[in-house]
C-alpha cells in the first residue's frame, strides 16, 4: 500500500497537484465531487475577501479563470457562486445573520 501511495503521489506531483495527506490517495480515485473547507486556514480576525477566481477542469492541467473582484457580477447559476452562497456556517439569530466574520463577508459579496 505504501509503495502504491508513493507512486500515486509522484504522478499527482507531475500533474501539479499537491497531496499533503497520502492516506487520502486510496479513496480519491472514487470521488466525483470535492468540496474545500476553509475552516482553520482563512478564519483569522481581520481577514478580508479580495475576490474569487474559478477553475476550469476542462483543460489539463486545470486553468484559472479571470479574477472577479465583485462576485455579484457572476451569473447566479455559476457553480462558484452557488458554492459561495451555500458553503458557510451562518445562522439567523433574532432576524440577523451571525457566524464567522469571513463567512459573513463572503455572504454579503454574493447577495445582490
Amino acid at each position: 500500500m505504501t509503495v502504491g501511495r508513493l507512486y500515486a503521489v509522484t504522478r499527482l506531483k507531475k500533474a501539479r497537484v499537491a497531496c499533503l495527506n497520502t492516506r487520502a490517495v486510496n479513496v480519491s480515485g472514487s470521488l466525483d465531487c470535492i468540496c474545500f473547507d476553509k475552516t482553520g486556514t482563512l478564519t483569522e480576525d481581520g481577514l478580508d475577501m479580495w475576490g474569487v477566481v474559478s477553475v476550469s477542469a476542462a483543460t489539463i492541467p486545470p486553468t484559472l479563470g479571470r479574477p472577479h473582484r465583485d462576485p455579484r457580477t457572476i451569473n447566479d447559476l455559476h457553480d462558484l457562486k452557488i458554492a459561495m452562497a451555500t458553503c458557510h456556517s451562518l445562522t439567523f439569530l433574532d432576524g440577523q445573520l451571525a457566524g464567522d466574520p469571513l463567512d459573513l463577508k463572503v455572504k454579503v459579496q454574493v447577495i445582490h
